[in-house]
């Protein structure tokens, strides 16, 4: 991999079902800052990382393949978390172990893509 000389990953792309439903999961549900307005089946998030989360309308590309890739963040209050995110209504396992001292609980989006949320 050094003759490719990669760094930091810099978008996640997630092919979507319905564009305008996805935008407003990440943004209101989730509470992600969109990077500028989605337009044209595009939208791009912020993540509080050096990774941006993209939406792409699946409708538009031939490329939607539905391989499976799963998006994840650090919380500091994992219990909390998934209190919030079950008080909107979004569907998350129970947290449970995944190494010593972490915990992780999985959702999707209204798309099926795999997201989960990490903390101890």
């Amino acid at each position: 991999m050094t003759e490719l000389a990669l760094t930091d990953a810099t978008r996640l792309i997630l092919f979507v079902h319905d564009f305008e439903e996805a935008v407003a999961f990440y943004e209101d549900a989730l509470g992600l800052e969109p990077a500028y307005p989605a337009a044209h089946g595009w939208a791009e998030f912020t993540t509080g990382g050096a990774c941006a989360l993209c939406l792409h309308d699946g409708r538009m590309s031939s490329l939607h393949t539905q391989k499976v890739v799963t998006f994840g963040w650090k919380v500091p209050d994992l219990d909390a978390a998934v209190a919030a995110l079950r008080a909107k209504g979004i569907e998350v396992e129970d947290p449970h172990v995944v190494t010593e001292g972490t915990r992780a609980a999985e959702f999707t989006d209204p798309s099926g893509n795999a997201l989960f949320l990490e903390g101890a």
